[in-house]
């Protein structure tokens, strides 16, 4: 072993030494590594190189050429890899710039603001793309959130309001519709333990044939509820769940939107990026965050963290009730303007 008394501190013979010495105990085996188990990210499999960075982070540090292969591959799968854009909220798609595979997202919101509504058109829009949706609802079982589905689908009630007769042919048309795109549902509902939840994610990304590229658990609180014997071991309980999650982003190439309610505060407050509940581990980790703005007379859909692409902004929404769809409004539009236009244009304040 070369010991720092052993030679004169600045000389150039013991910085050749030391840099020898760096280069055949750190570089080489993870060059090994890197070549007795290649780097798979490809789309649809699991990161065999999980363990390759958990080799790697055990290194108390290593140089860029252990790293290029995979800087390499994840750069090009960036230029070819197919950026999808939602169509029923081109503004927000905009500063968002698609959703990215192993990043993770909270989406907050008070209470009945309508974040699952927004939730369910964004993945019914990227689903209608080909993009493969695993929901996670735990809040509000499959089959009611089915049906939020088939309206927006449908782009009607599926129950007629005035002659309270069932809409037989706008069911049917959107009921087959669902059934052919590639939107999938979680068998849990209510308290679920964090094991359960990844366990069925994981088997989701290990099954033979197509694995989900979207996943949106909805949500947190619903999902770790009674969990908790104290306010202490409940944010213990979340922070576990973020830290788990964030694993699972890196290890899967996958997206993750988790959805976490807001601390208890005032009604129509704006919330920003301290508001979410819990301890600040759940922004810290996540790449994106998303906040359903209720104001008193007008509601935003906001972006308060992009990571990788850091486009921030807001985009004012209303919502057309007979498609349960949520609408982006011109900002200067006032809500008696448009709730006095037409519905299907551009929708009405909540």
């Amino acid at each position: 072993m070369l010991r720092f008394s052993s030679v004169k501190l600045g000389s150039a013979r013991f910085l050749k030494e030391l840099r020898s010495l760096h280069t055949e105990a750190l570089v080489s085996p993870i060059n090994k590594i890197l070549k007795d188990e290649q780097i798979n990210i490809e789309e649809g499999q699991p990161k065999q190189s999980w363990k390759n960075y958990e080799k790697m982070s055990r290194l108390p540090y290593v140089r860029f050429n252990a790293l290029e292969p995979i800087v390499r591959k994840e750069i090009e799968r960036s230029q070819t890899e197919k950026k999808l854009h939602l169509s029923t909220l081109p503004r927000f798609s905009s500063l968002l710039n698609g959703l990215r595979p192993n990043e993770l997202t909270i989406f907050t919101g008070p209470t009945g603001c309508g974040k699952t509504t927004a939730l369910v058109q964004m993945s019914l829009d990227y689903c209608l793309q080909g993009v493969r949706v695993l929901w996670g609802s735990f809040e509000i079982r499959n089959p009611r959130l089915a049906q939020v589905m088939l309206q927006q689908l449908a782009m009607t009630p599926l129950v007629n309001e005035e002659t309270n007769t069932f809409a037989e042919k706008e069911y049917s048309a959107a009921s087959q519709r669902l059934g052919e795109i590639p939107m999938h549902f979680m068998n849990l509902f209510g308290s679920t333990g964090l094991d359960t939840v990844l366990d069925t994610m994981e088997m989701s990304m290990r099954i033979d044939g197509p694995k989900p590229q979207l996943i949106i658990l909805d949500n947190l609180q619903f999902m770790l509820s009674g969990q908790g014997s104290s306010s202490l071991d409940r944010w213990e309980l979340m922070d576990r769940a973020i830290i788990n999650l964030r694993a699972f982003c890196s290890a899967y190439p996958v997206h993750v939107i988790l959805v976490v309610h807001p601390r208890k505060e005032l009604d129509d407050t704006y919330l920003g990026i301290a508001s979410v509940a819990g301890t600040a581990k759940a922004t810290q980790e996540a790449d994106n965050v998303f906040i359903l703005q209720k104001l008193p007379d007008k509601r935003y859909l906001e972006i308060k963290k992009n990571r990788f692409h850091g486009e921030l902004g807001r985009v004012r929404i209303g919502f057309v009730p007979s498609s349960r769809m949520i609408v982006e409004q011109r900002e200067e539009e006032e809500p008696s303007a448009a709730a006095h236009s037409s519905a299907d244009d551009q929708g009405v304040d909540f």
